[in-house]
């Protein structure tokens, strides 16, 4: 077992992590909990996880300003946009 089942090991933790969210959104739902309301908490706990990450690595491709300018505008595109309240939302639909 080396490198290449790297990559299949990789993708079954994913699909482990995925399973695990749905099942903790169908917990918290079946509790009376929002689905908004769970959108949200998953969003900035994404935002709390990823975007030290993200600033480390990209500062140093990013100038100061264009970061304060790009970032904010990126991140507001990327909630609008996002699947999760649909996905949230069919997944409150379909245990009722």
């Amino acid at each position: 077992m080396g490198k290449e089942c790297l990559p299949t090991v990789g993708m079954v933790l994913v699909q482990l992590g995925f399973a695990g969210l749905n099942v903790l959104s169908k917990l918290a739902l079946d509790t009376g909990m929002s689905p908004y309301v769970l959108i949200a908490y998953r969003n900035l706990i994404a935002t709390v996880f990823l975007a030290p990450t993200a600033f480390y690595f990209e500062s140093r491709r990013l100038s100061p300003t264009r970061l304060v300018l790009v970032l904010p505008l990126f991140s507001f595109l990327l909630g609008w946009l996002s699947p999760s309240q649909a996905q949230t939302s069919g997944l409150c639909l379909s245990f009722r």
